[in-house]
């Protein structure tokens, strides 16, 4: 324990949080302002919500994640200490933070046994009484006993997520512009997971918006074995605004729509109804709902937070080198490609075909399952038709096995009242229950809650179908051929160039599954003289 150097600061809210980020050069102020003006009337704060952002701010800036803050749940400026926990083991940190806890419970225990006689007080006992000055309520030691709460810095994860961010943002803004949605909004995923792409939560939610399994196919995604569309942070943008669009709707303000991001539409409207108000601050401050705890009464307060932090992050975070946006295009596939054929199409890599499609699972990567059809590949922007007119050659060589294509489906969504079932659903929108249960992932057709999503045909709508695969070609009967021994480095299209041949040709006339097994020394049969 030498090693660990833990400080401990006493601090008040006016020295952890009050003084601002030295600015740094560069950026534009009055661009700044104009961003500012435009989403203060959409995303409201008043003061009840001055001192979250503020803590959120410094959380995300400020403070490393080998330091925590431990801090009143209720009060976030009555902030007790900073750890520094640089050096500890993880046990070592649960018992550094649990004792530090402790120590500060018995200082407010101490606080409540003199109250109303605090006379001359000292060190530990005196700053922790100067923090609670502005609170007069009987009893406020002894409640603020039982709120003390840790909370880890994310200095710099925050400032990854912005760095990283600027790849995906002007494409994530285009949706939203499109939908008619605020492109703040687009600020949700710092919040979420820091553009953390491969992010999965303990419950089970994916990628940059953190969908569930089950809110994803409702809103349109693809989740499964091969393909999980939560991990494409455009295919679930595309889902966050269907999302936010309807809950705002349903909500009626911004501040409602956001926080129900953590805590659903029907918990959220159901603290509405309790406190009898859609302001933010009342439904905060007022509404004791069993799972609306910390993290959905913070929430709003840390995508203000972020939204400021995002507007101008060289203030906090200095000189950045944010990642470039990589223009792409989209193939859809009419039918299942290997990996291996896909990769060598689009003239990448396995890797880097699985990082322009962060959809696709491992097991595609790694040549275990197929890229199903259906799916949307993204190649490098100009790509796609050299994509197209290669793989249609390889397939008519070797047209790959049969594979259950993924089928999308125009769709729309219902929400389930009272006394319906998925029954009652189906005759309203001509379809069947069995359509219902496949569309929206459910295996037992007698749970479904009251208030859910479920996606449905629109009226007239039908399953898509994909075009099929061409069919096999008939081929010459000639078996003039040349052999070409393969050397180092050569691939099946290098060699199909050399030769003025294609690389279909070469697979069928050596019956080659897998491109990507060629190796040095094999001796190939080249068609024509």
């Amino acid at each position: 324990m030498d090693d660990v150097r833990v400080f401990v600061f006493l601090l008040t809210a006016a020295i952890l949080l009050g003084a601002a980020p030295v600015r740094a050069a560069g950026g534009s102020e009055r661009a700044v302002a104009v961003r500012a003006a435009r989403a203060d009337s959409a995303f409201p704060r008043g003061r009840g919500l001055a001192d979250r952002i503020s803590f959120w701010t410094a959380i995300f800036t400020r403070y490393s994640s080998e330091q925590v803050v431990i801090h009143d749940s209720m009060h976030l400026d009555k902030v007790y200490a900073v750890l520094d926990l640089g050096g500890a083991t993880d046990k070592e940190e649960a018992e550094i933070i649990g004792a530090e806890k402790r120590r500060i419970r018995a200082v407010l225990l101490r606080l409540d046994d003199r109250e109303g006689g605090l006379g001359e007080l000292r060190g530990s006992e005196r700053t922790i009484a100067e923090l609670f000055r502005d609170r007069h309520e009987a009893g406020k030691f002894r409640t603020a006993a039982d709120r003390i709460r840790s909370q880890r810095g994310l200095q710099e994860r925050f400032s990854e997520g912005i760095r990283i961010s600027r790849r995906y943002l002007p494409e994530m803004e285009a949706v939203f512009r499109q939908a008619g949605l605020p492109t703040e909004l687009t600020r949700l995923p710092l919040i979420e997971s820091c553009f953390d792409l491969r992010a999965y939560s303990w419950k089970g939610a994916a990628g940059i918006w953190q969908f569930m399994p089950q809110t994803g196919r409702v809103h349109g995604l693809l989740v499964g074995r091969s393909v999980d569309e939560r991990r494409d942070p455009l295919r679930a943008t595309e889902a966050a605004a269907r999302y936010l669009a309807e809950a705002h709707t349903e909500l009626g303000t911004w501040p409602l729509a956001i926080t129900s991001y953590n805590q659903g539409v029907r918990g959220i409207a159901n603290g509405v109804q309790a406190v009898g108000s859609t302001d933010i601050e009342r439904l905060i401050d007022g509404y004791e709902g069993r799972a609306f705890g910390f993290a959905g009464q913070n929430f709003y307060a840390e995508f203000l937070a972020a939204l400021d932090i995002e507007r101008d992050p060289e203030r906090y975070f200095g000189s950045m080198r944010y990642e470039r946006q990589v223009p792409t295009d989209e193939v859809v596939l009419s039918y299942a490609v290997s990996v291996g054929d896909a990769a060598e199409a689009a003239g990448l890599t396995r890797e880097e075909l699985g990082t322009y499609n962060p959809a696709l699972s491992d097991r595609v990567i790694d040549g275990v399952a197929p890229v199903p059809g259906g799916y949307r590949l993204r190649v490098p922007a100009g790509q796609a038709e050299p994509f197209r007119r290669e793989i249609v050659t390889a397939a008519v060589a070797q047209p790959p096995p049969p594979e259950r294509v993924v089928r999308r489906t125009e769709s729309g969504v219902h929400r389930v009242r009272s006394g319906e079932t998925l029954s009652v659903i189906a005759k309203k929108y001509r379809t069947s229950v069995t359509t219902l249960k496949r569309l929206n992932g459910i295996r037992n057709a007698n749970h479904v809650e009251v208030g859910a999503l479920v996606k449905v045909p629109r009226a007239g709508g039908r399953v898509g179908t994909l075009a099929k695969a061409p069919t096999k070609a008939k081929t010459s009967t000639s078996r003039s051929y040349i052999k070409h021994r393969v050397r180092r480095g050569q691939t099946l299209s290098l060699i199909a160039k050399k030769y003025g041949t294609s690389v279909g040709a070469l697979r069928q006339h050596n019956r080659i599954r897998n491109p990507g097994q060629l190796r040095a020394g094999q001796m190939i049969k080249v068609p024509g003289s």
